[in-house]
């Protein structure tokens, strides 16, 4: 019995899809049907000869060609390997199938392909006998490391992937890898407009994920940011392709999302999954599926982790299910309390907080302000990682500036202090917000919860540091005391690198500019190059802390900063150096040079500053010895 055999399918992954110009050109929307020219699509035989070893010659749709023909020629002499393992039985398992015409089944698999047709290749390319008891793993944007230490700890499988081999990817996989299909830059078919490689990845998402275990619940590992200037997660194949297979064919043991970026968390990915299944998959269809749930995972996890972090996933209400009206942004009554709750309970509805975002972009903060009241302050830490916004910055500045109509100063200010209030552990993009809040109390909180990372390591330090950095030129005495605390005390010696380097950046004039909130409007503009005078003292409060352990490293700093053109910044390196000196009689000798030469400065208060400090606190035995 004869029939059409053998599918091509794409690694559908944010990495591959971004491959070429067509990568460039892809969006949000539809895709059209777009038949490939008779030069293309013409009988595979012909196709054979055509070698594409190199296309630096060729124009873009020459190139395109090209890569197009090879992969339908790799598509032919696969369904020519076959033919002796249908002939035998071994593809029993799969199918009935017993022998295949190859130049035909080449054509026909083709054909549906690039006209974004069902896959019409009776799973061939999608299968091996040993993934048969095997998950699927979609993936966007992990790398690779990620990928295979997933796929080793679950028995999982990979559509394609350009870098681990046949014992984690399709046949398929496989082919992609051959020659000809790549351009000279390493791309699939990287000289291809979007529109004649769109219908593909389109019909090969939805393919693969019909052919997977009805039975097990197909795994999405991500790593995408939702807001940002790279690539988004709505903006990759797996939103645009995989996700819409899924949403159409649902497999019974469900979706589980393992989710890996540091500050998206499942709670802000999954409403838009929700949505994006609603919008194009059936209700119908997922009346039976038994999962839709999501786990925040490490990058790389501890070995033998894995199967641990998988069970903890948890359930979120499946598309089509009802939510809460509580949590609706239209609630008068809503706090950040409760906002937190609907979130970690997966009823957050994404449509709503898009409408939230669409009149942002129409009236402006001051229109919501009017309409939905300062309480809509509260979802901000939240809906900033979701959509593009500058409410809190609107926010800030209406407080600032006193606002108008009349009374809008006042709504800003109590929307900011609506977020003073937590209960669930914040992560380290909403402590940056905080940092904004004019409540006192609360900065000072989210710096402390900042060296709470920053001592464990919990967060990238560099991520922290900037935070940290922001704090320094905090209006309170108190939040700048125990910022310098924190850049002092970590246990972890391969920090004092980083925070030395970031101290110097404030003295220097290296900085640029100090950010004190999270948006251009609220930094503070350094003059001379010289970052704000408490942004200063909370630096050289650091050095005076570092010193005590580490005083080789921090003796260069001072004295570079010694001769800083800000009188401010000299007069507070003076009165550190007297305070180490005092603190430790043996640091003297390194120290007494640095105050020599601010004894001369031509600043009378810095002169006197550092001529004091020789005379009372840095002292040689023979000073001591004269005034006795």
């Amino acid at each position: 019995m004869m029939a059409s055999t053998c599918l091509a399918i794409v690694g559908l992954c944010c990495t591959v899809v971004a491959a070429g110009r067509f990568a460039q050109q892809h969006s949000a929307g539809s895709l059209q049907h777009v038949a490939l020219s008779e030069s293309v699509a013409s009988t595979a035989n012909n196709r054979a000869f055509f070698k594409a070893t190199s296309t630096k010659d060729m124009s873009d749709e020459e190139a395109c060609q090209s890569q197009v023909a090879s992969f339908d020629r790799h598509v032919k002499e696969f369904c020519e390997q076959i033919r002796p393992a249908l002939r035998n039985g071994s593809y029993a398992w799969l199918t009935y199938i017993s022998d295949v015409r190859a130049t035909d089944m080449a054509k026909s698999i083709s054909d549906a392909l690039w006209a974004g047709k069902p896959d019409a290749s009776s799973g061939f390319l999608f299968a091996r006998a040993s993934f048969r008891e095997k998950g699927l793993l979609l993936w966007s944007g992990a790398p690779v490391r990620s990928r295979q230490f997933w796929c080793e700890e679950l028995g999982l499988y990979l559509l394609h992937d350009d870098v681990l081999g046949d014992e984690f990817r399709t046949p398929f996989g496989s082919l992609l890898e051959m020659e000809g299909v790549k351009d000279s830059q390493g791309r699939l078919f990287g000289s291809c407009e979007w529109e004649r490689a769109g219908p593909l990845w389109r019909s090969a998402s939805e393919a693969v994920v019909r052919r997977s275990s009805q039975e097990l619940a197909v795994r999405v590992l991500l790593k995408k940011a939702l807001v940002g200037k790279e690539w988004t997660l709505a903006e990759t194949a797996f939103f645009q392709f995989e996700l819409v297979g899924l949403a159409r064919h649902p497999p019974k043991g469900g979706m589980k999302i393992l989710n890996a970026h540091e500050s998206v968390k499942c709670v802000h990915v999954m409403p838009l999954l929700r949505a994006r299944i609603e919008e194009v998959g059936s209700e119908k269809d997922w009346k039976s599926v038994q999962s839709f749930s999501c786990v925040d995972v490490p990058e790389l996890p501890q070995k033998g982790k894995a199967r641990d972090l998988d069970s903890q996933a948890f359930e979120f209400p499946k598309p089509w299910s009802d939510l809460d009206p509580q949590c609706k942004v239209t609630n008068k009554a809503l706090t950040r309390p409760l906002f937190q709750d609907c979130l970690s309970q997966g009823h957050v509805d994404w449509n709503d907080l898009l409408r939230l975002s669409h009149q942002e972009n129409i009236v402006g903060t001051s229109g919501i302000l009017q309409e939905h009241g300062p309480q809509v302050a509260v979802v901000l830490p939240d809906f900033v990682r979701m959509f593009p916004s500058r409410m809190l910055d609107d926010l800030i500045n209406l407080r600032r500036s006193g606002g108008s109509p009349p009374g809008l100063a006042a709504k800003a200010a109590t929307a900011l202090h609506s977020l003073s209030k937590w209960e669930i552990e914040p992560d380290l993009a909403t402590l940056q917000l905080f940092l904004s809040v004019p409540d006192d109390h609360v900065r000072w909180k989210a710096v402390r919860h900042l060296g709470l990372f920053f001592r464990q390591a919990i967060h990238d330090p560099a991520s922290v540091l900037t935070c940290l950095w922001m704090a320094m030129s905090d209006p309170n005495l108190d939040v700048r005391t125990i910022v310098a605390s924190i850049l002092a005390s970590s246990p972890d010696t391969r920090l004092v690198g980083p925070v030395l380097e970031t101290v110097k950046k404030v003295l220097s004039g290296n900085a640029g500019s100090v950010w004190y909130g999270s948006a251009a409007q609220t930094k503070l503009v350094l003059e001379s190059g010289i970052a704000d005078e408490r942004a200063v003292n909370t630096a050289v409060t650091a050095l005076e802390y570092l010193g005590d352990q580490h005083f080789g490293a921090v003796l260069p700093v001072l004295e570079q900063a010694a001769a800083s053109g800000k009188l401010q910044t000299r007069l507070r390196i003076v009165k550190a150096a007297a305070t180490l000196c005092k603190k430790d009689i043996t640091r003297k000798g390194d120290l007494r040079p640095l105050l020599q030469k601010a004894a001369e400065d031509v600043a009378p208060a810095v002169k006197l500053d550092a001529r004091s400090a020789l005379i009372f606190s840095c002292a040689d035995s023979k000073s001591l010895s004269q005034s006795n």
